[in-house]
């Protein structure tokens, strides 16, 4: 009985083991689950599925993850060739990351705020990169931004996301925020007030879904958990700007000094800049990447285990 009760016990711990300690490999966190280590979110990405594999929780408000070029030139934004869901897979190039996206529809709608990354110089009117080395879970979205040289990993709440950046090149290292560019068909505006140098509030104006005219804003609040070096506000064709608001072609940088990991936290909300704040305090606030990874595994295997 006795050697029984201690295999019992080693077998819990192993069970347990993957779950604590985790500094980079989290996909072994998904090796212990029922269901949600056979979903796939990358189905549909191709043809004209027009699904999204970006990081989502069980009918999460928040589903964030890499918009890429579109080679198919069909004209949705004026400059642009964005599939209509932000990603289309195969692509070339990853224009950012977006928080808010429709998913197997034909016309192109959300994809606002956007998070991108610039290295060596200031460029948020360019920071589309080649990338390799994708891995897609429920709740759970990496990628190696090779251009940049930097590895981007992405968990969400129902209406926050938590991003992890990191850095491989010395030098410097820029976090972007862009309130302007965006999926819709809706003239494009945004508004960024800084509120301090670690966090910045706003929205991104979309709509027009399939030329139907509606207009919505996306309000957010982020947050770097990660103290940044400097930061700022920028304007029209990457311009560096003083003021504490701006509205229009804008965004928001944060700068980081050499290689090294940044956390950086944004929540969302379709009524307002405090809601969005409230939204980000109330579902991540001091939580670790880890822990809001977890939670999120432990969603879906709760919704998909049934």
């Amino acid at each position: 009985m006795k050697s029984e009760i201690t295999i019992f016990c080693v077998f819990c711990f192993m069970l347990v083991l993957p779950l604590k300690g985790q500094t980079g490999n989290y996909t072994q966190l998904y090796k212990y689950t029922d269901a949600t280590q056979y979903v796939n979110p990358l189905i549909g990405t191709a043809g004209e599925g027009y699904t999204y594999p970006g990081a989502t929780t069980p009918w999460g408000m928040v589903s964030a993850g890499p918009h890429t070029t579109y080679t198919q030139k069909l004209g949705y934004i004026t400059g642009k060739t964005i599939a209509p869901a932000g990603y289309y897979y195969g692509e070339p190039l990853i224009e950012g990351f977006g928080q808010t996206h429709l998913s197997g529809v034909a016309c192109p709608e959300l994809g606002a705020p956007v998070l991108a990354i610039n290295t060596d110089k200031l460029t948020p009117d360019d920071y589309a990169t080649s990338y390799s080395g994708e891995v897609v879970k429920a709740g759970y979205y990496s990628v190696m931004l090779d251009d940049m040289k930097t590895k981007v990993q992405i968990t969400t709440t129902q209406r926050a996301v938590y991003y992890r950046f990191n850095f491989m090149g010395n030098g410097t290292n820029y976090v972007l925020l862009d309130a302007y560019n965006n999926l819709s068909w809706s003239d494009h505006n945004g508004f960024v007030k800084k509120i301090d140098s670690q966090t910045y509030t706003g929205w991104s104006q979309t709509g027009n879904f399939c030329n139907q005219g509606n207009e919505q804003k996306v309000y957010f609040y982020l947050k770097a958990k990660t103290v940044c070096d400097e930061s700022g506000l920028w304007s029209a064709r990457g311009k560096v700007s003083d003021s504490k608001q701006i509205n229009g072609h804008v965004g928001a940088w944060l700068s980081y000094e050499n290689a090294m990991t940044v956390d950086v936290i944004i929540g969302i909300s379709y009524v307002s800049m405090d809601n969005a704040k409230q939204n980000l305090e109330f579902e991540i606030g001091n939580k670790d990447f880890e822990t809001v990874l977890r939670e999120s595994i432990d969603s879906w295997e709760n919704v998909l285990g049934r």
